[in-house]
């Protein structure tokens, strides 16, 4: 009773914005904790399918993308939950649209950014999503350089435009688009947006590609792990094709960064490494690190160890949960 008076509170706003933040978070951690059933925290997350408020959606975000994450492998949810997160999202998104208004002010602007951002992560296939960043990655595409273009696509959301528009090619045009459009491009600023979209390329092939070239030398030491980082960010297969390209290829990389800080191998080894969910993978990449030792990053190593354990952890609690599945078909009850 008592979560369903919550539920009714948030889903009303009778709740203020902070409370409603700070409850979603509280009920994360709880569940993360095994002190709350799983399938409580999502007919919680229904309860926010209006919500239009920057501070909680930033929240929401963190929740939802944590989830998604522990449910990478985990087939049957983890196409159920994008499927319950994109309804999340749906109304907010419609009604923020794509186009700055004049009331926007600071919170509005940051909401659309985050709202879009959400969307190439949860609603990617969905036909006016992706017709509405075609349609601006075409423009902008064409004339990239015209300043114009920042309202036709703006800086805060052209990463999850690409992101897109990659996920959805039915050939590798928009990838060579983009590898061009670096060549183009006048600042880091816009040369780390390509970097950390490339990686979400419609193939696998094009994703090694992507590693290959960012480990050539042709990308600067202070940039090349961006696109290590958009490779394992794809999804499952994007993370697997990542760490298994760091094993094979750990000599030369381990080389090339030899004379360099030590946080750019920190870099590496954390994209490739971080975001599984099984205690197997957390065995296997300590196993590495065992007869390949990286003394001066041992710590993170620790800590990409512990966080896949304790991932293994929740996702093995979301498995034995007997409703779990069911609760992301009943949004609206």
């Amino acid at each position: 009773e008592m979560w369903s008076n919550l539920h009714a509170a948030v889903l009303s706003k009778e709740m203020s914005v902070t409370d409603r933040a700070g409850l979603l978070l509280d009920a994360y951690a709880l569940t993360k904790a095994g002190q709350m059933e799983p399938s409580a925290l999502i007919k919680l997350l229904s309860a926010y399918r209006e919500e239009d408020s920057y501070p909680v959606w930033e929240a929401l975000k963190q929740v939802l993308s944590g989830l998604q994450n522990v449910l990478l492998e985990y087939g049957e949810a983890k196409d159920k939950f994008k499927a319950f997160a994109a309804k999340i999202i749906k109304v907010p998104s419609q009604k923020m649209g794509w186009e700055s208004k004049d009331d926007d002010g600071h919170l509005g602007k940051l909401l659309r950014s985050l709202l879009i951002d959400l969307q190439a992560k949860f609603s990617s296939d969905d036909e006016v999503v992706v017709k509405e960043a075609r349609e601006r990655f075409d423009k902008f595409l064409a004339d990239p350089l015209n300043p114009e273009m920042a309202n036709i696509l703006p800086a805060e959301y052209k990463s999850a435009v690409f992101m897109i528009v990659l996920k959805n090619a039915t050939d590798d045009s928009p990838y060579t688009q983009l590898m061009k459009l670096l060549d183009v491009v006048e600042t880091v600023a816009e040369k780390k947006i390509v970097y950390n979209s490339l990686g979400f390329a419609h193939t696998n092939e094009l994703k090694k590609k992507t590693l290959e070239w960012c480990t050539s030398g042709e990308v600067k030491l202070q940039d090349f792990f961006y696109p290590i980082g958009s490779v394992s960010a794809s999804g499952a297969k994007g993370l697997n094709l990542t760490w298994e390209y760091l094993k094979e290829h750990f000599h030369r990389i381990h080389k090339m960064l030899e004379s360099a800080s030590p946080s750019l191998m920190a870099a590496v080894v954390s994209y490739s490494a971080s975001g599984f969910t099984t205690d197997e993978k957390a065995s296997e990449i300590e196993e590495f690190f065992k007869q390949n030792p990286l003394e001066s990053i041992s710590r993170k190593v620790s800590q990409i160890i512990e966080n896949t354990r304790a991932t293994a952890k929740f996702l093995k609690r979301i498995k034995t949960s007997s409703d779990f599945i069911s609760s992301l078909e009943s949004i609206d009850s």
